[in-house]
């Protein structure tokens, strides 16, 4: 199948999205997230989940969110810093930006 830029219906995407996150969204503490974390990369050397670690330990006492969206992506958001990161197993992380950035505030901020 061709990929079809100008059919992209990007607001639908995200108002998919905000129900999926809506859904599955989970607070958890420092130790919670710390344990949720550690078993997705299979690799224990990967240079991301270094980075999750220290995010922990840099923020041991702040509440962090989790959800999941459409093929099994991670959405992980830590309101008190306002950042956050995707990962997809085995394929691909990032960190949060924009649009995606600001629905996970508005979403772990209000509820809803």
């Amino acid at each position: 199948m061709e990929f079809e830029a100008e059919n992209l219906n990007i607001e639908q995407i995200m108002a998919d999205r905000r129900k999926a996150i809506a859904a599955s969204l989970e607070s958890l503490n420092a130790r919670e997230f710390e344990t949720l974390t550690s078993g997705l990369f299979a690799d224990s050397n990967h240079p991301w989940r270094e980075t999750l670690q220290q995010f922990v330990v840099d923020h041991p006492f702040e509440t962090f969110h989790h959800a999941m969206i459409e093929g099994g992506v991670h959405i992980f958001y830590c309101s008190a810093v306002d950042k956050g990161m995707w990962f997809l197993p085995n394929k691909g992380v990032g960190l949060l930006q924009g649009k995606g950035l600001m629905l996970m505030k508005e979403i772990a901020v209000s509820g809803s």
